[in-house]
């Protein structure tokens, strides 16, 4: 009887670790992948070869606040793209591209998704916040 909720204690933990900020969700294919994403709490950095796929991680974020978001880095080939969803994914509120920075209002939620898309890309990127 009790192995019937070990199934469901696992997907508990791992849900508690992903509000924490403590795993992100990945999906898609990777050849080569080195980084920190989002390891520091303003910033996520990584190098990468033929990378397709998505990566998403919770960032905490001041709600009612307005932050500054830009995105450094060379991509030899391929697509990245970063965008930033509010807490239910339903309403984007900033996409950057290398190269780009742009300024979002926060709505009251202090958490919002940092979705990162790869499209066979090959480079390496910063992308780093700040308040304005």
């Amino acid at each position: 009887m009790q192995n019937i909720w070990v199934p469901f204690a696992i997907l508990v933990c791992m849900r508690i670790l992903y509000l924490l900020e403590l795993m992100p969700v990945r999906g898609g294919h990777r050849i080569g992948f080195i980084g920190s994403l989002c390891g520091e709490r303003t910033r996520c950095n990584a190098a990468f070869t033929q990378c397709s796929g998505y990566m998403r991680r919770v960032v905490r974020l001041q709600g009612g606040k307005t932050y500054r978001f830009t995105m450094q880095g060379s991509i030899s080939r391929g697509n990245l793209t970063a965008i930033l969803w509010d807490k239910k994914c339903k309403t984007r509120l900033l996409e950057l591209m290398p190269g780009e920075s742009g300024t979002v209002e926060l709505p009251a939620t202090e958490r919002c998704r940092l979705e990162l898309r790869f499209t066979a890309a090959t480079g390496k990127f910063t992308l780093f916040w700040e308040e304005a």
